[in-house]
């Protein structure tokens, strides 16, 4: 008896169960908008980095023109014997 009891449990065919589609419009909108968001804020850092490159590229081309007068006529070893006699490290 319980072999037949098995046997018809075991036959019984999975229940389908129809589920409606999600509307993921939403979710793929707000998605989109942070994509959009991050992608605007990446552009702005690397608008600032430019600038800041550009900034210590004319700051370096100060410095060399201003070692290169002080430099003039001199080597640089004497340069750097004034500089650390007159306090610098």
């Amino acid at each position: 008896m319980t072999q037949e009891k098995d046997t018809k449990t075991s036959s019984k065919e999975p229940e389908v169960v129809e589920v409606e589609p999600k509307d993921l419009t939403p979710v793929k909108e707000k998605a989109q908008q942070g994509a959009d968001e991050v992608t605007e804020a990446i552009d702005e850092a690397l608008k600032e980095n430019e600038d800041r490159k550009s900034d210590l590229d004319d700051l370096m081309d100060e410095v060399d023109a201003v070692m290169d007068e002080t430099l003039e006529g001199t080597t640089a070893d004497r340069f750097v014997a004034e500089y650390v006699q007159r306090g610098g490290e």
